[in-house]
């Protein structure tokens, strides 16, 4: 895959933002950005469709941290989706 990365200029930027978890309400989008930067990862809300005006609670956010806390930020996602504990991330 790195050929391809390199065909089209692409590289491992850590600093890119990329997206965590899937599409949620804004609200549930604002907790988790939350609990991410409690954690010391830096993490913002973006509306992925629908214009802001029409409901904040449609499932329209997403969550964005970059590159090199993606990992860590799924897994304390889907430590505490599935019962883990503030810092458990298994």
């Amino acid at each position: 895959m790195d050929w391809l990365k390199s065909l089209f200029g692409l590289k491992d930027d850590p600093d890119r933002l990329v997206r965590v978890g899937g599409l949620m309400p804004e609200p549930e989008a604002q907790m988790w950005v939350g609990v991410l930067k409690g954690e010391g990862i830096g993490a913002v809300v973006q509306n992925e469709g629908l214009p802001p005006y029409t409901s904040s609670m449609g499932s329209n956010y997403s969550v964005w941290v970059r590159f090199r806390d993606a990992e860590a930020a799924e897994q304390m996602i889907m430590g505490r989706l599935h019962g883990g504990g503030p810092h458990e991330t298994t």
